[in-house]
């Protein structure tokens, strides 16, 4: 009977303080400013006035040109692997190599050799066509050459023609004068002006036959060459494009940058976080993480409602117990280099279990000096405190 008694009382009390931590209010304005920078463990002291104090806001370090994933061809084997975590890399330098790379090589040489053997048939044909056309020419050239044979002909047909009529009109002539006193004219001088005149009048008829011969000749001549220079240059389209060298060209290219893919190299100078593949590994995702350390960057997640008091060129304090000392007592020293224009859903939670879950921020980029930077290299994507400090904010010495 004690046993039940005092189990009903116990109960009875839990329930009690459960329903007290339930019901009793719980507001923002319960809190003081004070446990507020406290609970997000500021390292800036503050005057009384709650306008005076800094925005406070979670935040997390990381590169300031981000992390780059470094991804090889996934589903091919990791056959060499040339890094380790920590190292230093340099833009283009050899990184990993995968196992598809014999193979791949091998296709690039086939491919290589293809269009070889391919370009020098190609020059082969080009160079015979080439030929055949000049010969072409060439025959277009003689046969435009006939011209000359026919301006000299054409001379030849008119000087025949002056020669006809004077052989005319000396024929007329001394048969004239045979008419009026026939005993100056001998029939023998009448027969030999005679066949004079037709002498002349075959010449004419001769030149002008000749001359319509050196004509067609030349036409022939031009026609047939001028089919014969097309034909050849319509033969060295075919042959050139029946060789498939633009289509081997496209192919070795494809097979180059295949061959390139097997090898992996480092897109840009930085430092290997860490590796998310072993070698003998099927790859199913990245190869590794790869940031440039130099220069560090804290991404602030300051409330929407505080955002108005934040502006580029503000001092940040940021804090860490994870910071080496000094730097886990004094913080790291930043400035604000830009303020986002969108409100977001935040990705940081806060320890504190009064903290609103329900809040939405804006991102706000911090740049980390020299100092911050070698403790802040080292840390990436920690989670750490930001106190942005107001124009009316006083800085603890």
């Amino acid at each position: 009977m004690k046993f039940w008694l005092l189990s009903f009382l116990a109960v009875t009390l839990i329930g009690g303080a459960v329903y007290w931590q339930v019901a009793r209010p719980v507001t923002t304005s319960a809190r003081s400013p004070d446990a507020a920078l406290a609970v997000a463990g500021s390292r800036v002291s503050w005057s009384a006035n709650h306008s005076e104090r800094g925005v406070i806001a979670l935040g997390r370090i990381e590169p300031a040109d981000g992390i780059v994933e470094v991804s090889g061809l996934v589903g091919d084997r990791l056959e060499e692997l040339n890094v380790a975590t920590g190292d230093q890399v340099r833009s283009g330098q050899p990184i990993a190599q995968m196992a598809s790379r014999q193979q791949r090589q091998l296709e690039y040489e086939a491919i290589s050799a293809q269009y070889d053997e391919a370009k020098s048939r190609y020059q082969s044909e080009e160079k015979l066509a080439m030929s055949r056309i000049r010969v072409a020419d060439l025959a277009v050239a003689e046969a435009e050459t006939v011209e000359l044979d026919i301006a000299a002909q054409k001379t030849k047909l008119e000087l025949s023609v002056r020669n006809r009529e004077v052989a005319q009109k000396d024929f007329e002539r001394l048969q004239t004068v045979r008419a009026q006193r026939s005993n100056l004219v001998t029939d023998q001088e009448s027969d030999q002006q005679r066949i004079l005149l037709d002498r002349a009048i075959a010449e004419v008829a001769a030149n002008d036959a000749m001359l319509k011969k050196l004509q067609q000749t030349r036409d022939l001549r031009l026609q047939a060459a001028r089919a014969d220079a097309e034909s050849t240059r319509a033969s060295l389209e075919h042959v050139l494009t029946a060789v498939p060298l633009r289509s081997l060209e496209k192919q070795r290219d494809l097979a180059a940058a295949r061959l390139k893919e097997s090898e992996i190299v480092s897109p840009t100078d930085g430092t290997v976080l860490n590796l998310l593949a072993r070698t003998g590994e099927t790859l199913r995702g990245p190869l590794f993480h790869l940031a440039d350390l130099s220069r560090m960057v804290v991404v602030a997640e300051v409330y929407e409602t505080e955002i108005k008091r934040v502006r580029p060129g503000q001092i940040a304090r940021v804090t860490s117990s994870a910071f080496e000392k000094p730097y886990d007592e004094e913080g790291l020293r930043g400035i604000v280099r830009r303020v986002a224009q969108t409100i977001v859903t935040p990705e940081l939670r806060s320890l504190d279990p009064l903290a609103m879950a329900d809040r939405r921020v804006v991102e706000v980029v911090i740049d980390l000096d020299q100092d911050g930077v070698s403790q802040a290299s080292r840390l990436c994507n920690l989670q750490v405190d930001v106190n942005i400090i107001d124009e009316t904010a006083v800085a603890r010495p």
